[in-house]
């Protein structure tokens, strides 16, 4: 055994202290680093939070709520650590279980020792392939953060796998509040009295499209408009999953219009911030019919502001660009 795979850090999961002895004492004389053991699925999270395990060795019967396969699902999505089942049993329901929350193997109890072994090091192996993969996924995630439109993603079972920063700003969830939650029952409680047909989206692979649509949650007291864009994500021939992309959102209070005259006889001193909904790439603006208009249309309606129009120095930049590009795409139109 190499000296990498003798440091690896593997945390067991079992509530029979008997087995859990057994299973402890069976890595150790193979060289691993055994950083604790659990018995539920809290006891469990709050371990792998602390103890930063290379893999977790989950039992699928443990105590609690929530069994080992649901707690290997959120390991899966919060913290992305590879799991092995060790489990006693080998039913089609539970294996088609334990197969959705892509563990990196499956051995049965009672084990053997060098097949106990050779999964252990099957997973870490596989997994290092994974990580190329995760490095492509970090590298999307921070570019969907950096974005002003809240962004969820979720998987062919409707739990949710990603969500952006504005997502975070707009509802005020925790990561560990969503992830590898399901989508239906974490979101919404109502959609203009109307549940979102989710399931089209990933079974018939359909876009949806809902405007000026009322969220209200359970989880906070903000009820909150915007309109909603349910894509779905297709591999390898096959959907995968979907996104759904909140854009138009803002806080309701009152039309935004209504807000702009309040804030304009406001009483002295007091602090009010107005909702004005603009498009960040056209910059029009949202009005109270959700009719959309160019942003001088308000400024000389709402305003007692003159306009004057001047091209920033990075427009003229990107007009002389694309003139350039069409001048190498049409070589005939310039001029000697």
């Amino acid at each position: 055994m190499t000296t990498e795979t003798r440091a690896t850090k593997i945390l067991i999961v079992e509530d029979e202290s008997i087995i859990a002895f057994d299973i402890e004492r069976c890595l150790k004389n193979n060289g691993y680093d055994v950083v604790g053991n659990a018995a539920s699925h809290k006891e469990t999270m709050d371990k792998v939070n602390s103890t930063k395990p290379d893999l977790v060795l989950m039992d699928i019967r443990i105590h609690g709520e929530f069994d080992g396969i649901d707690c290997a699902k959120q390991i899966r999505y919060i913290f992305e650590t590879p799991v092995v089942f060790l489990t006693a049993h080998s039913d089609k329901n539970t294996i088609e279980r334990a197969t959705k929350t892509k563990a990196f193997g499956y051995v049965l109890k009672p084990f053997n020792e060098r097949t106990l072994i050779a999964n252990i090091e099957m997973a870490l192996s596989n997994y290092g392939e994974e990580l190329k993969i995760l490095r492509t996924r970090e590298n999307l995630s921070i570019t969907l953060n950096r974005l002003n439109l809240g962004v969820i993603i979720f998987d062919r079972d409707g739990l949710i796998t990603f969500m952006n920063m504005a997502i975070r700003a707009l509802t005020g969830w925790d990561k560990s509040m969503v992830l590898g939650k399901p989508l239906k029952s974490l979101l919404f409680d109502k959609i203009n009295d109307q549940e979102i047909e989710f399931e089209s989206v990933i079974k018939e692979g359909i876009d949806l499209c809902l405007i000026d649509v009322i969220a209200h949650n359970s989880e906070t007291p903000n009820s909150v408009s915007f309109d909603l864009t349910i894509s779905p994500i297709v591999q390898g021939g096959e959907i995968d999953g979907g996104m759904m992309v909140f854009h138009n959102y803002g806080t309701v209070v009152n039309s935004y219009i209504g807000q702009i005259e309040k804030s304009e006889n406001q009483v002295e001193g007091e602090k009010f911030i107005p909702v004005l909904v603009i498009c960040p790439w056209c910059k029009k603006w949202k009005d109270e019919q959700s009719n959309w208009n160019q942003i001088e249309e308000f400024i000389n309606k709402k305003t007692s502001a003159q306009l004057s129009h001047h091209a920033c120095p990075e427009c003229v930049k990107i007009l002389i660009r694309n003139i350039q590009l069409k001048l190498e795409k049409h070589p005939g139109h310039r001029k000697n």
